[in-house]
C-alpha cells in the first residue's frame, strides 16, 4: 500500500518530552554515548508510543539505556530478537532461518553468544508448532 508509512510530527509538548528523555538516556550509566542529540530518535519513538491513535503496543529499542528509560516511562519494549520471535509465532520465519539470521548478525558484530542463539532458536521451534 502507498500509505503504510506516514510521517508524524511531534507536538511542541512531545518534542520537549523527547528532549528530556534523550537527556535521561545520555546521562544513564548504561550508555556509551553521552550526547543527548544522538538519543533523540529513541526518545521520540518512546514519546510516540504513548499516542493512543497510533495504537503502538511496544517500541523497538536495542540500546540498554533507552530500554531502561522506556521501561521507567511505562512503555513496553522489544528488540530485534523479539521481532524475529514474533515472525516465528506468525510462521513467517522458520527456526533454521532464525539461526542463520542470528549467526549473520554475530558475524557482523552483534554480541549474540551461542547460548543465546540456541535458546532463541529453541523458542522459535516451540512457537512454530
Amino acid at each position: 500500500e502507498e500509505d503504510w508509512i506516514k510521517p508524524v510530527i511531534l507536538t511542541a509538548e512531545e518534542t520537549s518530552r523527547a528532549q528530556y528523555l534523550a537527556n535521561r538516556i545520555a546521562t544513564s550509566p548504561l550508555t556509551g554515548d553521552r550526547l543527548p542529540d544522538n538519543h533523540q530518535p529513541e526518545a521520540e519513538a518512546i514519546v510516540l508510543t504513548k499516542r493512543s491513535e497510533l495504537d503502538a503496543s511496544r517500541v523497538l529499542l536495542e540500546e540498554s539505556a533507552a530500554r531502561q528509560v522506556s521501561r521507567e516511562e511505562g512503555v513496553p519494549i522489544t528488540g530485534f530478537i523479539g521481532v524475529l520471535l514474533l515472525a516465528c509465532e506468525e510462521h513467517v520465519l522458520m527456526p533454521d532461518e532464525m539461526r542463520r539470521l542470528l549467526n549473520e548478525c554475530r558475524r557482523q558484530g552483534t554480541h549474540y553468544g551461542s547460548d543465546l542463539i540456541d535458546s532463541v532458536c529453541s523458542i522459535c521451534e516451540r512457537l512454530g508448532q
